[in-house]
């Protein structure tokens, strides 16, 4: 709302230092968050004990991976439940498109920084909140090192967005160009 009051009164490259330093505030504010929560985190890899007493090590353990699965598929039932809305409105997602959207989607940032808002909350029993900061930090390091590890494979198997011969032509051409220029120019 505020963006469409504004946009308009800035002069095009006005815009673009607007959107850069936006988009370097929000950069920053993911790592900044990730950072933290990632420091904050690592005494529950240090003392498990401390994860509050709802079983034993392995079935916490256990309970994460559960949740990591119960989330995609959330996120599925999700996807595949307003995909129609979503062609309706003219926006079009193909089936690829939504196996990359589940897939890929999950990122955790704005969950973490919640989590770690819990944990510290005096209106919640320490050891419910240590379990939420527990299942809230396994899930996000799931995700960076599932999702983030193979997120570039399943991407390259779906051949979601296949190149244009045209534009693979153009570029060949547009590189020849600027190699003959530089053996001409002796560099």
């Amino acid at each position: 709302a505020m963006a469409a009051k504004i946009n308009p009164l800035l002069s095009p490259e006005a815009r673009h230092e607007h959107h850069v330093v936006i988009s370097t505030i929000a950069y920053l504010s993911d790592k900044i968050i990730f950072f933290a929560a990632g420091m904050i985190s690592v005494r529950f890899i240090r003392e498990p004990a401390n994860c509050g007493e709802k079983g034993t090590l392995a079935e916490m353990f256990g309970g994460l991976g559960l949740l990591y699965l119960v989330l995609h598929v959330a996120r599925l039932v999700v996807v595949v439940t307003f995909a129609p809305v979503l062609r309706r409105l003219g926006y079009g997602l193909t089936t690829r498109e939504g196996i990359m959207l589940v897939f890929s989607g999950l990122r955790g940032a704005l969950g973490l920084a919640m989590g770690l808002i819990v944990e510290d909350n005096d209106y919640i029993e320490a050891d419910e909140a240590r379990s939420i900061a527990f299942y809230t930090s396994g899930i996000v390091f799931l995700t960076l090192v599932i999702n983030g590890g193979f997120v570039d494979e399943v991407y390259k198997r779906l051949q979601l967005y296949r190149p244009s011969q045209y534009r693979i032509r153009h570029l060949t051409k547009q590189l020849q160009k600027v190699e003959m220029e530089c053996q001409n120019r002796g560099l």
